[in-house]
């Protein structure tokens, strides 16, 4: 056997899309920043490097499909779950301004979540509009008994 098929059937053995880029990234932030001493500085810098470990994991989705953005499209688990990772990524660059930007960053959380429940989502008869709207509905009604 000569060392090119050597070569091609050893990586046949890897796997495709990996998580190293995702681990590699939380790492770095983890060093750089050391956030479970403290809160990382408000920087640009810092939220870069905070969001990174998100966008990997997005880039891991996105990974998983061959071809053009597209064909992620047309899967709605990946396109919920890609849509909520680039949603969750905004949230956590908010968040690192937390003294002004803490009630927005939550919002945006809040609405990727939203699309990890449409991700989640059994595909039945029912619309995924009429059960955001439940969704929204009972939100409110949860607010309003709260607040009594």
């Amino acid at each position: 056997m000569d060392m090119d098929m050597m070569k091609t059937k050893l990586l046949g053995y890897l796997p495709k899309p990996t998580l190293y880029p995702f681990y590699g990234t939380l790492l770095l932030y983890f060093v750089l920043y050391q956030p479970f001493i403290g809160y990382p500085p408000i920087t640009f810098f810092a939220a870069f490097f905070k969001i990174l470990p998100v966008l990997s994991l997005a880039y891991f989705v996105r990974s998983t499909v061959k071809g053009k953005l597209s064909e992620l499209m047309d899967n709605d688990y990946k396109k919920f779950i890609f849509i909520g990772l680039l949603t969750s990524s905004l949230g956590d660059a908010l968040l690192v301004a937390r003294t002004s930007l803490f009630i927005p960053g939550m919002l945006v959380f809040g609405v990727a979540h939203l699309f990890y429940i449409l991700a989640f989502e059994p595909s039945s008869g029912k619309s995924r509009l009429q059960n955001l709207y439940i969704l929204g509905y009972l939100s409110l009604c949860s607010d309003i008994a709260r607040r009594h």
